[in-house]
C-alpha cells in the first residue's frame, strides 16, 4: 500500500497495515484519518519502556548469557535491533513494542509485560504543546530518502539555563511554539525537539529557506517590544542530503552535516549548504553571501557555504551593572558570565570535533589565556546533550600520590568514578599480576564506559603539573594516547572523548612521540582581537575611543587576563586610564605579581636570563637561540617573525628593559 497516496477523506475509522520488514518481523501501525491533515501524520500502535525492576531482571539475564548491555553484537542480532535502540531501552525511553518484546525474547524472557512499565508510555522527547505540530514518519520500515533538513538553535541557551532555568525554559517554549507554527505554514515536518531548537524535514529547498526567513522575521517582530533579558537569539542551518528512518528514529550523516552548518551561522543568520544554495539562488530575493569553503567535522572534504544575514535588527545587548562586576578576575570565567568572550572559529571547531567518536582535543596556551574557561564550556555543552562528563584538575594531586605510577592511576580511576557518582570498584578490578596501565585501561573499558551508555567526556586540566614527574608522564600520557588509538577499532572506546588542557610555559621536555600531545586536534588559544577587546570594554561600560583602544592593545596585547584585569580596575574607578599606561610595567602597577612570576622563571635559567637581557636592550627585532625563542614564545613573552623575535607587547618590553637598564 502506498501510504503517501492514502486519501484522508476515506470514511473508515482506522486502517491497520502490516508490513514484513527486512528483519523478518511483522510490524503493525494504525492510521486514523481524522488525525491526518496535510501533514500526513501517522501514529504507531504502541511503544513501551522498561520499568526499573524490569531492567534489573534483564541485566541479570544478559549476565547469564555473558553479554554486555549494548556492546555485544550477539545481543543486537538476537534482539533484531540496533545498539542505539538498546541504549534507549536501558535509559527507559519508549521504543517500539515489537522491538521491546524482541529484546526480552533474546534473553529468554517471554513475560515481557513483567518487564514493561505499563503505566507510562508517553513520549518524552517534546513538550506536550509542541507534539501537536510534529508530523511523524511511518518509521517502522527502514527507509532512505532525500530530504531538506532545517535545524535551529537558540544561541547561548545553556548559559541562560545556568542563570535562571525556569525563565529559560519559558522563553524556549514560547519561541519553539512560534517556530513550529512557521513550519506548519510552510509544510515542514518537525522531526525532533532538540532542547533548544527544532529539526525539521522539507521536500522543497525553497520552502525550507522561506520557512527559515519567516522564522527570523517572526522572532524579530515579537522581540521588538521585549526586554533584552526576554529575548533568545536563534540561528539556522539548512542542508539537502540523505536521511534514514528506522525503528522510530531519524538518522544519517545528513543530520550531522546540517548540525555542522548550523554552527557556522551567527545569531539571527541562516546558513545554507552548496546543495541548497544551488536550488534556491534563482528564486529568492534575499541577498545570499558566500562564506567560502569550510571544513566540517562530518565531511572529509571542504564544502562551500552561504548565508542570509540576520533579518532581525540588531537588538541592544543587556550590559551588566557596575555592581554586577565579579571579583578580581582570576580563575575560570563562570559559565553564565557576560564577561566571557567566545573566540571563533576555534571554539566552534571544538564543539564540532567533540561530536566525533573517540575525539581528543588539546587546549594549549600560556597561563591565564582561558583554557580552563573553555574546558568548562565544552563539558557543560556535552552534559546538556546527555553525555556523561568528568573534570579533573591535576593541581589537586598531592605529591605523595605522584610518588609512583601505580598510586597515581589508582587515584585517577577513583576520582573519575567519584565525579561520575558511581560505586568505587577499583579494588575489584585491579589485578596485582597486571601492570597499572593495563588495570586502569581495563577499569575504564569494562566498568566506567559500560556505565556511560551515552558516552563519556573527560576533561583533564593543568596537565603540565605532571611534567615535573617523568615517571608518571612516561606511563600516563602514552596510555591516554593508546585509548585514542583504540577508538579507531573498538566501539567501546569510540564512546570516550578527551580534552587535555595544559600551559605551554614549562612545556618542551617531553617525548612528543609518546604523549597525547601530538595526536587529536590541537587548539592553541590566541589573544583577543581588537573587536573583542572593544566588546569587552563595552561590557565593562568603558567608553573607549579608538585611540584608547589602540593604546590598551599596544600595552597589553590581547591577553585575556591582562585585558580583563585592567578593565576591572578601570570600571571600579580604582585607577585612571593614564595611570594604567604609566604604572602597568612597574612595581606600583596592577601587574606586579604577574610580572614577578615571569621574572622568577627567567632568573631560574641562566641561559634564558642572558637572552632576555639581550632582548631587553635591543631596540628592534633580533635573532636569538632557537631553544630560548621556543621557551619565551611558550611563556607568551615574545612574537616570532621568521628567525627574528620581538616583545609581544609593551608591558613585557618596558618591564624587562627597566630591570636591565636600572
Amino acid at each position: 500500500m502506498n501510504l503517501r497516496r492514502f486519501d484522508p477523506t476515506c470514511q473508515l475509522s482506522t486502517i491497520s497495515v502490516k508490513i514484513r520488514s527486512w528483519k523478518t518481523r511483522t510490524w503493525q501501525f494504525v492510521v486514523n484519518p481524522e488525525r491526518i491533515g496535510y501533514n500526513w501524520r501517522f501514529f504507531m500502535s504502541e511503544t513501551l519502556k522498561a520499568s526499573t525492576r524490569g531492567l534489573a531482571t534483564i541485566e541479570r539475564a544478559i549476565q547469564r548469557q555473558g553479554w554486555t548491555k549494548t556492546n555485544t553484537p550477539a545481543f543486537w542480532t538476537a534482539a533484531y535491533t540496533s545498539q542505539a535502540t538498546l541504549r534507549r531501552f536501558w535509559r527507559k525511553i519508549p521504543i517500539q513494542k515489537a522491538t521491546f518484546i524482541a529484546i526480552c525474547q533474546a534473553v529468554e524472557i517471554e513475560d515481557w509485560e513483567a518487564i514493561a512499565d505499563l503505566d507510562d508510555t508517553e513520549r518524552e522527547d517534546l513538550p506536550n504543546d509542541i507534539l501537536a505540530r510534529v508530523a511523524a514518519f511511518p518509521t517502522h520500515v527502514p527507509d532512505k530518502r532525500l530530504a531538506v533538513l532545517l535545524l535551529t538553535e537558540a544561541v547561548g541557551f545553556s548559559d541562560r539555563m545556568s542563570v535562571n532555568e525556569e525563565q529559560a525554559l519559558g522563553l524556549i517554549r514560547r519561541d519553539i511554539q512560534r517556530l513550529a507554527l512557521c513550519c506548519q505554514e510552510k509544510e515542514g515536518r518537525v522531526l525532533k525537539f532538540t532542547g533548544d531548537g527544532l529539526l525539521v524535514y522539507f521536500t522543497s529547498a525553497i520552502d525550507a529557506v522561506n520557512c527559515a526567513i519567516a522564522m527570523q522575521k517572526t522572532l524579530a517582530e515579537n522581540a521588538a517590544n521585549l526586554s533584552p533579558l526576554d529575548i533568545l537569539h536563534h540561528r539556522t542551518g539548512i542542508h539537502l542530503g540523505d536521511i534514514y528512518v528506522t525503528e522510530g528514529e531519524v538518522m544519517g550523516n545528513g543530520i550531522n552535516i546540517a548540525g555542522d552548518i548550523l554552527l557556522e551561522a551567527k545569531p539571527g543568520e541562516i546558513c545554507l549548504s552548496q546543495s541548497v544554495y544551488s536550488v534556491v539562488r534563482a528564486s529568492l530575493t534575499e541577498e545570499m553571501r558566500d562564506l567560502g569553503k569550510k571544513n566540517l567535522a562530518s565531511l572529509s572534504d571542504a564544502i562551500s557555504l552561504y548565508y542570509i544575514s540576520a533579518i532581525a535588527p540588531q537588538l541592544p545587548v543587556q550590559l551588566p551593572q557596575i555592581a554586577d562586576l565579579p571579583a578580581v578576575p582570576e580563575g575560570p570565567v563562570p559559565i553564565a558570565s557576560p564577561f566571557y568572550i567566545e573566540r571563533s572559529p576555534w571554539e566552534r571547531q571544538c564543539y564540532r570535533e567533540l561530536k566525533q567518536p573517540g575525539a581528543l582535543l588539546r587546549l594549549k596556551a600560556p597561563g591565564q589565556m582561558g583554557k580552563t574557561s573553555l574546558l568548562h564550556r565544552l563539558l557543560h555543552h556535552a552534559a546538556r546533550g546527555g553525555t556523561r562528563t568528568a573534570r579533573l584538575n591535576l593541581l589537586q594531586v598531592e605529591d605523595a600520590i605522584l610518588s609512583s605510577l601505580e598510586r597515581f592511576l589508582r587515584w585517577f580511576c577513583t576520582c573519575v568514578t567519584q565525579k561520575l557518582r558511581l560505586s568505587n570498584r577499583v579494588k575489584e578490578y585491579w589485578d596485582e599480576e597486571n601492570s597499572s596501565v593495563l588495570n586502569c585501561t581495563y577499569y575504564f573499558e569494562t566498568y566506567l564506559l559500560e556505565e556511560c551508555e551515552e558516552g563519556l567526556l573527560l576533561g583533564l586540566d593543568e596537565v603540565d603539573r605532571l611534567f615535573q614527574y617523568p615517571k608518571i608522564t612516561r606511563g600516563f600520557l602514552p596510555m591516554l594516547r593508546s585509548w585514542y588509538e583504540e577508538a579507531k577499532t573498538l566501539e567501546i572506546w569510540a564512546k570516550f572523548r578527551l580534552v587535555v588542557a595544559h600551559s605551554t610555559e614549562e612545556y618542551g621536555l617531553l617525548d612528543l612521540n609518546q604523549s597525547p600531545f601530538n595526536v587529536g586536534l590541537p587548539i592553541e588559544l590566541t589573544e583577543f582581537t581588537a573587536e573583542q577587546v572593544r566588546q569587552l570594554a563595552r561590557y565593562h561600560r568603558l567608553e573607549w575611543n579608538e585611540t584608547q583602544l589602540q593604546q590598551a592593545i599596544a600595552l597589553l596585547g590581547g591577553h585575556p587576563y591582562l585585558i580583563r584585569l585592567a578593565m576591572y580596575h578601570l570600571a571600579r574607578n580604582y585607577i585612571t586610564f593614564e595611570q594604567l599606561l604609566k604604572e602597568a610595567p612597574t612595581g606600583a602597577g596592577i601587574y606586579e605579581e604577574y610580572l614577578r612570576r615571569h621574572w622568577q622563571i627567567v632568573q631560574a635559567n641562566t641561559h634564558l636570563l642572558t637572552t632576555v637581557e639581550k632582548l631587553g636592550r635591543a631596540t628592534e627585532a633580533i635573532a636569538i637561540d632557537p631553544l630560548c625563542a621556543y621557551q619565551l614564545d611558550s611563556m607568551g613573552l615574545i612574537h616570532r617573525q621568521g628567525d627574528l623575535v620581538l616583545w609581544r607587547c609593551q608591558l613585557y618590553e618596558r618591564f624587562f628593559r627597566n630591570i636591565f637598564n636600572a
